[in-house]
């Protein structure tokens, strides 16, 4: 007879084989029943190796009767199957397909030593002639189901460790976010506070517009109280240089018919805290100044004096304004005359 081997390679002729026990068993899926079965139409020495396993599979079937197992085995076996998460139903029926087995074999009371020596001994000459026996096949079920109860435990971390990244990740984006939303306060306090800003430059252009017109009303005033004084007062032939600022002045009046001077100044900056003007009258050289008045200046650093006369300004060659502290007590030293204003 002409064996037909072209279908299939020589290594996937082997692995069909492989398969024929478990076919015996009825243990294949679909795809690898229908491989075998293919095989072994055109194959002689498979459908040879296919008969001898069905026989070896009903001789045992039919010559096992049924025994109790060990209560050690059987609880041992169960332990570990039911021990471990993720077992598969296809894990635990070879598992018990084991154990079934262990125990119809180890059973005494079947069949007589002689028959089942025969048995197991064409068994193991199918496997010296290279062939997968029965045997074989069942502890590589078991195999498998050891196998598919570490892989269940395997998933079970592999998933503990996707789930503890994810966690994560989620909180790095719950981080994120969160500096997001400082990141948009932090931009709307500056653009407020640049609005504060632009608020106020609008109101020190506005202050400062204001102040330059009080400035020019002060002096409008003085000039209009110089010119009211000027009627009962008269002035010297000099007036004191008291330029204390680029814009500054300071005129001395006297009054016609009474003991009183008056002081007209201004463009002059208010004294700091604890700290006032004072005017000394200047006579002889021989002679120290007189102190006459202390003031302070206003806001807008203008200010009329009026002070008592101690002589008349015709008796004095000059003046001179200082600035002291209000607790020291006047010093005319420093109207000395390498200190003082020359007269004009």
């Amino acid at each position: 007879m002409t064996i037909m081997r072209s279908q299939f390679s020589d290594e996937q002729r082997q692995s069909i084989i492989d398969d024929i026990p478990a076919y015996a068993l009825g243990a294949l899926d679909e795809d690898a029943v229908r491989l075998v079965e293919e095989l072994v139409a055109d194959d002689t020495d498979a459908a040879l190796e296919l008969a001898e396993m069905l026989e070896t599979v009903g001789e045992v079937s039919a010559r096992v009767g049924a025994a109790t197992p060990p209560d050690s085995l059987r609880a041992n076996l169960m332990s570990k199957v039911r021990g471990e998460a993720g077992v598969s139903e296809q894990a635990m029926a070879y598992s018990a397909l084991v154990s079934h087995i262990e125990k119809r074999i180890a059973s005494d009371e079947v069949e007589d030593q002689a028959e089942r020596v025969s048995i197991w001994e064409r068994v193991s000459g199918m496997v010296t002639a290279g062939r997968l026996a029965f045997a074989t096949s069942l502890a590589s079920f078991a195999i498998v189901g050891i196998m598919a109860l570490q892989l269940g435990a395997d998933n079970v971390e592999l998933n503990r460790k996707i789930a503890d990244m994810q966690s994560e990740v989620n909180a790095a984006n719950a981080y994120t976010q969160d500096m997001i939303d400082d990141m948009s306060s932090a931009q709307q306090l500056l653009t407020q506070a640049h609005d504060r800003i632009s608020r106020q430059d609008e109101e020190i252009v506005r202050m400062s517009t204001v102040n330059d017109a009080l400035r020019a009303s002060m002096n409008d005033q003085l000039s209009l109280t110089y010119a009211t004084l000027r009627n009962e007062y008269q002035s010297p032939d000099w007036q004191p240089d008291a330029t204390m600022s680029q814009d500054g002045y300071a005129y001395l009046l006297e009054h016609q018919y009474q003991p009183v001077g008056a002081l007209v100044i201004g463009g002059v900056e208010k004294a700091p805290p604890g700290e006032e003007y004072r005017l000394y009258l200047i006579g002889d050289a021989d002679v120290p100044p007189d102190y006459v008045a202390s003031f302070n200046m206003n806001e807008a650093g203008y200010g009329t004096i009026l002070f008592e006369l101690p002589s008349a300004l015709s008796d004095y060659n000059g003046a001179h304004i200082t600035r002291e502290r209000i607790t020291d007590p006047p010093d005319p030293s420093l109207a000395a005359p390498e200190n003082r204003f020359k007269p004009q």
